[in-house]
């Protein structure tokens, strides 16, 4: 039998699982099994794990359409949305299912690319070891309704950002999962004597359906002090191991009192959370801040 060999991170693997899973036709139920058993027992991450597959059969109709521009198509759709299923790549880009299951199948290099480019820019950013002491492997998505996206590490304005945002994330169907968005950069980069100042939290969380989820702090958009440069901003999700009390004062966004000196490393230590997604976005001052200011003195 014809048969691929791949080489992953123990962190890369859970991802790659759930999209061979989400294409591969038939499941190879036990390279799962093999896969997954080593995702479970959590190997130190600088290792690399050899997985064996079967290798999809050539066909005339998974051969239409398998040019290079279709595969850069199939390939940053997925990297847009990683929720998408074969079907709705399908619909979406108009290549037939089979071609995208063979796409991706074929360039398995792309799911450590997947798994990676979050780690890669929370390291380059230094969220990690601001922040987190380690990257997530998953990505949770952020959007607002003007459009904008948060994109590892992209560019927002505190305008675009004012609003509570969508968010969204790979969850279990009966877990709970905690949300949270905080800035390391408070007062400035340069001099974060504030750190963390936490711009949200929600705990008790049923999948991913945030407005659910027990608000402990209301959502405040981003208020970086004029000349402080930009700030990071940074949506971390974490599992929780049911569903908790937490003891945690109910902030409104209409304060800033009690919001500095945050702590998610703490926070999550305190409850035994998982940290399982994240996502993060920069900002740096403009004229819409000045109208949060008044917002949390409570005029």
């Amino acid at each position: 039998m014809n048969q691929y060999i791949i080489n992953f991170k123990p962190r890369h693997i859970g991802i790659f699982v759930h999209y061979f899973h989400m294409f591969a036709k038939p499941k190879p139920t036990d390279a799962h099994r093999r896969i997954y058993k080593v995702y479970r027992a959590n190997l130190v991450s600088t290792k690399s794990i050899s997985v064996w597959y079967p290798k999809f059969k050539n066909d005339k109709k998974t051969v239409v359409n398998m040019t290079e521009e279709n595969v850069q198509r199939v390939k940053d759709l997925i990297l847009s949305d990683k929720s998408l299923k074969d079907l709705e790549i399908e619909k979406i880009l108009g290549i037939p299912k089979s071609t995208v299951q063979k796409i991706l199948c074929e360039n398995h290099h792309f799911w450590e690319e997947l798994a990676s480019r979050l780690e890669q820019n929370m390291e380059q950013h230094q969220v990690v070891p601001d922040v987190i002491d380690s990257a997530p492997s998953k990505k949770v998505d952020v959007s607002f309704s003007n459009g904008a996206k948060v994109e590892l590490g992209n560019e927002l304005t505190p305008t675009q950002v004012q609003n509570v945002p969508q968010v969204s994330w790979e969850a279990e169907e009966g877990s709970y999962y905690t949300l949270i968005m905080t800035d390391p950069d408070a007062p400035s980069r340069k001099e974060p004597k504030f750190r963390e100042w936490h711009h949200w939290l929600i705990g008790n969380i049923p999948g991913s359906d945030v407005s659910k989820g027990e608000t402990l702090s209301q959502y405040v958009g981003s208020g970086p002090p004029k000349g402080t440069g930009l700030h990071r901003y940074v949506y971390l999700v974490y599992k929780q191991p049911g569903k908790l009390t937490f003891d945690e004062p109910r902030l409104t966004n209409t304060s800033g009192d009690n919001r500095a000196k945050f702590s998610a490393k703490e926070f999550a230590a305190k409850y035994k959370l998982d940290l399982i997604a994240g996502n993060f976005y920069q900002a740096q001052y403009d004229s819409y801040v000045d109208k949060l200011y008044e917002q949390l003195s409570g005029k």
